[in-house]
């Protein structure tokens, strides 16, 4: 091997942790930005909120502080992707703290199943997801991994794209890739309490310089399209924009 592809420049510098001492070069992942298109004005859309990805990153955090949310917004709703019980069948087993947070998951979901403003729609192809994400208010992912994980986390550019108010946490590559385009969740995610006020006064439109995210978040997401990936993977082939760390 020559060089490693990563999606970030976070992801590359997190290589020499992982044994990797050659270059690498920063590859982003891209988006299909035609499927964002049309989306549904901010203040026209429901008061919908969504989770779209893997479950073990921050889903436990969101179902802790969901009921909250609606004791102060009656009529908002959840929607939740992901083959979630094909992730249990997995991970409950698993020893250590990944293990423990799918056994937390687990008796959270008892409960959140049987809550009517929460949708579980399983695993859906993008194109199915796109429109559900266009009528969304806020992406509500408090990111809150076991060890490194987002080198590029596709899910919040989706989000960007979507038009949503994506609502996160500072880590792994996060911060670097998404700037002042999204909303970073304060304090740490695991205070239900906090973490509810904040989404609800999100989905009313309320937080700091909220507008200005939202307009980021636009010009953002319109830099990770698939021309601009392929772009970069040109040079990594012709070895123009290999990163050479420290040893």
């Amino acid at each position: 091997v020559d060089c490693i592809v990563s999606p970030s420049a976070s992801h590359g510098q997190q290589l020499s942790n992982w044994g990797w001492r050659g270059p690498h070069a920063v590859v982003h992942n891209g988006l299909d930005l035609d499927l964002y298109a049309g989306a549904t004005l901010w203040n026209d859309r429901p008061m919908d909120v969504g989770y779209w990805s893997s479950p073990d990153r921050g889903l436990h955090h969101l179902l802790r502080a969901w009921p909250l949310v609606v004791a102060e917004i009656p009529n908002a709703r959840l929607h939740v992707f992901y083959e979630i019980d094909r992730y249990l069948e997995f991970a409950l087993n698993t020893v250590g703290p990944y293990g423990e947070r799918a056994r937390e998951l687990q008796r959270l979901l008892l409960i959140a199943k049987l809550d009517k403003s929460i949708t579980f729609h399983g695993a859906v192809p993008r194109n199915h997801l796109a429109p559900i994400q266009k009528q969304c208010r806020v992406m509500a992912y408090p990111y809150d991994p076991v060890a490194y994980c987002e080198g590029f986390a596709t899910s919040v550019c989706c989000g960007l794209a979507a038009g949503c108010l994506v609502m996160t946490t500072r880590k792994d590559a996060l911060p670097s890739l998404y700037g002042d385009g999204a909303y970073w969740i304060e304090p740490p995610p695991n205070n239900a309490t906090s973490l509810a006020a904040q989404v609800a006064t999100g989905l009313h439109g309320g937080l700091p310089n909220q507008s200005e995210i939202l307009r980021r978040a636009q010009e953002i997401a319109a830099g990770y399209d698939w021309s601009a990936a392929a772009r970069q993977m040109e040079a990594a082939c012709r070895g123009t924009n290999w990163v050479n760390m420290e040893t």
